[in-house]
């Protein structure tokens, strides 16, 4: 299964560090972006939204981590072999300080950068493009995956993953675009998520 199907499974699986006090006060995938503003950014139709949620945990290194994404109607990465269509997905983690924040940020982004180095197994026959660039202006710090995946001539699907810092939030805004680059609406979505954190 390829990284960007899976995306959502990796990162509602992973967690972030919190104390209780912190944990009430933690950002909100959902608060922060909803299927309106994914509307504007993806277009139409969508329908389908996925939530999730993991409490910090003395066992899960204290993460509060959210995600909340918008999909066509009926879309589920579980039962697919293909991308969707369009799509936007936001993923957070809370941490209990800028400096935990910071590690998980780094561990995140560097196991992106060794796996695009990696050969790739791609959806059924499918091409893949992998290129990662640093963003300015995003928060502390920020890079962006894009990725091209070519099943036939006119079957490309294009996702683009921007990973941002910001206080004590490490996030991650996808995008998936069928035949139309996804990079700039993911670097759009990303600066309105990252101008709603603290």
């Amino acid at each position: 299964m390829n990284r960007s199907i899976a995306l959502a499974g990796l990162f509602g699986l992973s967690v972030c560090a919190m104390s209780g006090l912190a944990f009430a006060q933690s950002p909100i995938a959902c608060a922060l972006i909803g299927e309106k503003e994914a509307l504007a950014l993806v277009g139409g139709p969508l329908g389908e939204i996925a939530k999730g949620e993991q409490k910090p945990t003395p066992e899960n290194a204290h993460d509060h981590s959210t995600l909340c994404g918008f999909f066509p109607k009926g879309y589920d990465f579980r039962k697919t072999d293909r991308p969707p269509e369009r799509g936007l997905q936001l993923q957070l983690h809370a941490m209990r300080n800028n400096a935990d924040a910071k590690n998980f940020h780094e561990n995140t982004v560097g196991m992106v950068e060794e796996m695009a180095k990696a050969p790739r197994t791609p959806f059924a026959r499918g091409k893949i493009a992998t290129k990662i660039a640093t963003l300015s202006g995003m928060g502390a710090t920020a890079k962006m995956e894009v990725e091209t995946i070519e099943f036939e001539p006119k079957s490309v699907y294009h996702v683009a993953t921007v990973y941002f810092l910001k206080g004590n939030v490490s996030g991650v805004v996808a995008v998936w675009e069928k035949g139309a680059p996804a990079d700039e609406t993911a670097r759009v979505a990303a600066k309105q998520v990252i101008a709603k954190l603290p």
